[in-house]
């Protein structure tokens, strides 16, 4: 089971609707505010004529005072005897005035009311009538882009000017899970759908647009979001740089998300050189902080030593530093420790424990390592169908270990319905995320043609691949390509130097293969005590071939000295695998 930290593309929603719905409030607040100056305006207008009793209303006089609890609302009560002002007593009754009287009154509130307006636009110039100018200005540009280069297309590469009419979008804000759309028209108001508001503009370039504004005004969790959208390429052309950019800004001025993923930049070598030890200690900063993440990314830099000593009693303290923040891949990672007793005591139970809490809260490694457990009856009663089910919910967050997982469950039916077709779809996924072992299993699908036309040249670029990536088994199948000549020129000593690549990481097939090349003098220089070296390694792994061909070399003495006794417990071990020839040879010898 992978242990590798994915960055996720996710905003911060809940306090990004939160300081969207203070935006609404202010929204709001700024158009009752114009209905009052439109009213007392033809109110003042109608009072030339006639006399009448006026009582402003309480919301003219409204003022707003941000607090950590949000934007409150303060309306106190009205006394017209205390020069305008607004005492802290009860409401006043307003005796009749003459007409005079009341347009003196009606146009101070008027330029009350003027005033208010006022105040709210400077104090908050981030409101959302505001920002969706700019917004505005950033959707028609992606919309000319787009019509551009649909043109172009259909012209065969010719740039034309747009001549369609773009729709201009209206001031939107997202609050929660709905949309609200609002269309101001010169002070009036009107409701539009969010598709006609935005012109088919996707949500991602909304939210990137609103996070460049909000970047350009100095908001450091803006200038993370938009290395997001930059990293990710949502919203706005991927730009790997640009987004390493952005972090550092933001890491520079203290922001420890910043920090974590400008250290995932250096140590995946994304829009910057691979440095794993800048890496590490970005982490370490932002770990240094109690950030959650940050010590969780840290953790893993111990538990496999990339860019820090490797510890895996560090690596261990630092996931329980963040699981008990509540942070979940933390948790599934403590319990990865403890399924394996990496610097902690093995505890199968506790791992078991630990992957249901993170699974819980969703996390889609906690759900893959859950599910290998009930697949292989790890701590929990074995339940291939239960496997199946946490494997999907995993897939569904785009985790490439549970597509490769639920893809083998539907390649062998178990758990679900035998499908080649579904499993192919499934290694494909997780393959072109660059996981190797699915890289491996699509090359195998398309070297046998299981559930996709045979094609060994596919086969061959899905095996190099994994190959490059240092998967052993890969390396085994591609050597096995380059000596038989399939999907690429026959080529012993690159299968040779394929099969060392494996056998030294100890793959027992690959051990046998390359004993096989020593005892033959494919590729490299005959040396059966060679041969007998990569044969003892890989049938002390339980290769029945391996076992079988080292027997060989004891009953006929190449490599070793003779010695039938030996051989014979050799073929005895490779039989009893099931080996035919080996059950052959003792029928041979008399010991059927």
């Amino acid at each position: 089971m992978s242990t590798s930290f994915h960055r996720h593309g996710t905003m911060d929603r809940p306090s990004e609707n939160k300081q969207l719905l203070e935006r609404l409030r202010r929204d709001v607040e700024l158009l009752r505010l114009r209905r009052e100056v439109d009213a007392i305006r033809a109110k003042s207008d109608s009072a030339r004529t006639k006399t009448t009793t006026t009582t402003p209303t309480r919301a003219a006089a409204r003022y707003w005072r941000s607090s950590t609890a949000g934007i409150k609302v303060v309306a106190p009560s009205y006394d017209p005897t205390a020069g305008g002002g607004w005492p802290r007593g009860g409401r006043t009754a307003i005796p009749s005035r003459s007409a005079d009287t009341d347009m003196d009154i009606n146009r101070k509130e008027l330029e009350r009311l003027k005033e208010s307006v006022s105040t709210l636009r400077s104090k908050y110039a981030s409101s959302t009538e505001h920002l969706d100018a700019h917004t505005r200005i950033a959707i028609l540009r992606a919309q000319i882009d787009a019509k551009r280069a649909a043109e172009a297309a259909a012209k065969g590469g010719e740039h034309s000017e747009t001549s369609g009419t773009l729709h201009t979008p209206s001031a939107h804000t997202m609050v929660g899970a709905g949309h609200v759309a609002e269309h101001s028209v010169l002070g009036g108001t009107e409701a539009c759908t969010a598709e006609d508001a935005h012109g088919g503009a996707t949500k991602d370039q909304r939210d990137a647009a609103r996070f460049k504004l909000a970047a350009d005004q100095g908001d450091i969790r803006a200038l993370v979001n938009l290395g997001v959208c930059y990293d990710n390429g949502s919203g706005v052309p991927k730009d790997e740089r640009e987004a390493v950019r952005l972090y550092r800004i933001a890491a520079d001025k203290g922001d420890l998300k910043a920090m974590v993923y400008l250290g995932i930049s250096y140590e995946h070598g994304t829009g910057v050189e691979t440095d794993v030890r800048e890496a590490a200690r970005l982490y370490r900063q932002a770990a240094d902080m109690g950030y959650a993440e940050g010590q969780s990314c840290l953790g893993l830099c111990c538990e496999h030593g990339s860019g820090v000593p490797k510890d895996e009693r560090e690596a261990a303290r630092l996931y329980r530093l963040a699981a008990d923040q509540g942070y979940a891949r933390a948790k599934a990672n403590l319990g990865v420790c403890y399924e394996f007793g990496k610097g902690v005591e093995r505890n199968v139970g506790e791992a078991v424990r630990l992957y249901k809490e993170a699974a819980d809260q969703g996390n889609d490694h906690g759900l893959v390592c859950l599910g290998y457990c009930y697949e292989h009856g790890k701590g929990v009663p074995k339940d291939e169908r239960e496997a199946a089910r946490l494997y999907r919910l995993s897939v569904n967050q785009g985790n490439a270990q549970a597509q490769l997982h639920l893809g083998s469950k539907y390649e062998f039916g178990k758990g679900v319905p035998k499908d080649m077709r579904e499993a192919v779809r499934l290694y494909r996924l997780a393959a072109e995320q660059g996981h190797a072992g699915a890289q491996k299993c699509l090359g195998v699908c398309y070297d046998n043609g299981n559930g996709v036309q045979k094609d060994q040249r596919e086969a061959v670029r899905w095996y190099r691949l994994a190959a490059d990536q240092g998967h052993a088994t890969a390396q085994l199948y591609l050597g096995l390509s380059y000596e038989n000549g399939t999907g690429v020129p026959k080529d012993m000593r690159e299968a040779v130097r394929l099969y060392r690549l494996a056998a030294e990481q100890g793959h027992a097939g690959a051990q046998k293969c390359l004993g096989v090349c020593y005892d033959n003098g494919n590729g490299v220089q005959k040396d059966q005590r060679e041969a007998v070296r990569w044969y003892r390694l890989a049938a002390d792994q339980g290769d029945a071939t391996a076992q079988l061909y080292l027997g060989l070399s004891y009953e006929r003495g190449t490599g070793v000295p003779k010695d039938m006794r030996e051989a014979m417990r050799m073929y005895r071990q490779s039989a009893d695998q099931g080996n035919e020839r080996a059950k052959s040879k003792l029928a041979q010898l008399g010991y059927a």
